[in-house]
């Protein structure tokens, strides 16, 4: 087993050395750590390795804060000082604007704390709760989550509880949990066609404090509506829905949006979710809100027509069927937030109209780079950026945005 130095982090935040002339990326290793490393790839390009033994700890270095952190492939940068972290993502940062032709470009961060995180999706390992192991299928039982916000950390163990004398428990798959406004939602997915067992999830709502279950997707057991406050409105949240990872996230975003998008009278919202930005924009402006689940899109014309927002809603897969130019140009300021992917085809339609203000919310830096770029080869210039570190210990980060064709923009910094 090879013994190599790690001299820096790469982008997803693996140690990177040195070896036989090729870069070799290292999980939860911490710049200056000396390791013994096993490898377990190698191309033409590059290899990968896992430690086997640390010989001696970077400065960097410190003792995760999770006990099922060595194991589990949840986080991956628990082992770095609170410094060093912050100057990695810093980094990740400056590297996504610089490789978006915006080198040097200054951008507002925001940390949140780790206790932050309303919204998981636990694997099931026949009697416990689960992640998965680091690039693995492989499960790691877990007995609490750090990163969970106090409302989903303390009914792991109860609902844990609850499930292995559920007679079917044996088919649960994924157990996705999420901290609505109005209570918590939990949705299960099985391995294999399960009738459900209404008493049984019934009594296990009431018994942990559930406000909704579904199985499969089938309703189950609502014993009060699941509802976000977006603007002034609690809005219906369906089942399975798309939702930011944090309530604090989600205010600091909005915060953004909104004063971006001040004193513009037409709005288009791509990839709109469950109407995150569309309902608060819509007390200010008319708002197109275009996204592909037909169920967010429903939920959506619902509750516009219940609350009488200034709002339509579109149903459309804007990977394969962008809005053109001549759509786009009906509006002052488009609101993009695509997907971890990105939105590579709409912002080529984008970079070809003349819409005044575009404002981009991305969760990858690669993908951010990549749609960034196209819009500065479109002639939009970066006018103000944000950094939201709303997925704590992961190399992900939120970035929030604004681009314009014309100067006098106003300041997303609050």
């Amino acid at each position: 087993m090879p013994e190599i130095s790690i001299h820096t982090l790469g982008g997803l935040g693996d140690g990177i050395s040195q070896l036989d002339g090729k870069p070799v990326f290292v999980e939860k290793a911490a710049a200056g750590d000396v390791l013994r490393v096993r490898l377990i790839q190698k191309t033409k390009e590059f290899s990968r390795g896992e430690i086997e033994t640390i010989i001696k700890p970077g400065a960097d270095r410190i003792q995760p804060p999770c006990p099922h952190y060595e194991a589990c492939g949840g986080c991956s940068l628990q082992h770095l000082s609170e410094s060093a972290y912050r100057q990695h993502k810093h980094k990740v940062m400056a590297d996504a604007l610089a490789h978006a032709g915006f080198a040097g470009k200054p951008f507002t961060a925001h940390f949140l704390p780790a206790s932050s995180r309303r919204r998981v999706e636990l694997k099931w390992d026949g009697n416990r709760f689960a992640y998965y192991a680091s690039r693995s299928r492989s499960l790691v039982p877990i007995d609490g989550c750090l990163i969970l916000e106090p409302a989903l950390k303390a009914l792991l163990a109860p609902l844990a509880s609850g499930l292995t004398s559920w007679r079917d428990h044996s088919a649960i798959k994924t157990v996705q949990l999420t901290a609505a406004d109005s209570g918590v939602d939990m949705a299960i997915e099985t391995n294999r066609p399960i009738a459900a067992d209404a008493e049984f999830f019934s009594n296990l709502a009431i018994t942990v404090g559930l406000a909704r279950i579904t199985l499969d997707g089938q309703l189950i057991i609502e014993t009060k509506p699941i509802t976000m406050q977006l603007g002034s409105h609690a809005i219906a949240l369906p089942a399975g829905a798309f939702l930011q990872a944090s309530k604090e996230g989600q205010r600091l975003l909005t915060e953004a949006v909104l004063a971006a998008c001040k004193g513009e009278a037409s709005v288009a919202d791509l990839f709109c979710g469950i109407g995150t930005y569309s309902v608060p924009l819509s007390e200010k402006a008319r708002v197109h809100s275009v996204e592909l689940g037909a169920a967010m899109i429903a939920g959506l014309r619902s509750e516009a027509k219940k609350y009488g927002l200034n709002l339509s809603a579109e149903q459309r897969d804007l990977f394969t069927a962008p809005l053109k130019k001549e759509e786009l140009e009906r509006f002052s300021a488009v609101v993009i937030n695509p997907p971890r992917p990105g939105a590579k085809a709409q912002c080529e339609a984008l970079a070809g109209s003349n819409v005044k203000k575009i404002v981009m919310v991305s969760c990858s830096p690669a993908s951010f780079a990549r749609d960034a770029n196209i819009l500065r080869r479109g002639g939009y210039s970066l006018s103000q950026a944000l950094m939201i570190d709303q997925f704590v210990y992961s190399p992900h980060l939120e970035i929030v945005s604004l681009f314009s064709r014309e100067s006098g923009n106003p300041d997303l910094t609050y």
